[in-house]
């Protein structure tokens, strides 16, 4: 049997049966988030096996803090108005990024700013998204992380609404930038977001819960917070994501493994 054309005619339940059949050592696994974690331990295939979570690694010479006034005004921005931040590859008609529940947020707390600013970046076609008292910039996309990482610093805040998410690599990018993020409890983002401390964690789904997350996180800076928060940001940034903390995790992590091997 021709072995493409046999994995194609399987359902996923033969699949899955395959699988169950087959897998009979386990190896050691590593998932990026706490919440991958839980979604290994739910699973009958795989919830016995050897697991370690450690996150994705960041070059934190790549990823730097820009001034954000200074960011503002390289990006065309007014520098002196409160700014949201959302970005993702094509994210705004994806529901698993939660662009619609940000929408909503954004006008519930739009009219405690009557100059609010939103920045959209990752889409390669402007779409002409419109919120009431609300100026929205779409900047496109952008590949390099120094232009990124100007994009990160030029927020207050960066919404990270996902419904869904293994890590939250973007939301350890804007940390590592100086940027506190919203985002929702239940996913990946629990790892990255220090609840009132590099950001706001909601309750998942709330869109009344996000919004007062964006409303704390924005009233914080434009109350004398900002670089309380640049310097909460970037210290948990190098504290969890930088190459030696990384390096390190996975290198115990052989070294537990080859001694397990060979005992």
């Amino acid at each position: 049997m021709n072995g493409a054309e046999g994995w194609d005619s399987r359902t996923d339940l033969d699949t899955w049966e395959e699988k169950l059949r087959c897998w009979i050592l386990p190896f050691q696994l590593v998932a990026v988030s706490s919440w991958l974690a839980k979604q290994v331990h739910s699973s009958r295939l795989m919830s016995h096996w050897p697991l370690e979570v450690i996150h994705n690694v960041l070059d934190m010479s790549e990823w730097v803090v820009t001034d954000p006034g200074t960011a503002r005004t390289m990006l065309g921005l007014d520098p002196d108005r409160p700014t949201v931040g959302f970005g993702s590859f094509g994210g705004l008609h994806d529901p698993v990024k939660g662009f619609d529940l940000l929408r909503q947020a954004i006008l519930k707390i739009s009219s405690a700013f009557d100059n609010l600013q939103l920045i959209i970046f990752g889409n390669e076609v402007a779409a002409d998204i419109r919120i009431d008292g609300v100026q929205i910039f779409e900047l496109g996309r952008f590949h390099s992380s120094h232009d990124l990482g100007v994009i990160y610093s030029a927020a207050d805040v960066l919404a990270v609404p996902s419904r869904r998410e293994t890590f939250g690599q973007v939301a350890s990018e804007a940390h590592a930038c100086g940027t506190p993020v919203v985002a929702f409890e239940e996913t990946g983002l629990e790892d990255v977001v220090s609840h009132r401390q590099t950001g706001y964690l909601a309750k998942y789904l709330d869109v009344d819960a996000l919004a007062e997350g964006l409303m704390w996180v924005l009233r914080e800076s434009l109350n004398g917070g900002q670089h309380r928060f640049i310097r909460q940001c970037r210290k948990r940034a190098e504290q969890m994501w930088s190459e030696g903390v990384i390096v390190g995790a996975y290198a115990r992590l052989y070294d537990q493994v080859m001694l397990r091997d060979h005992s």
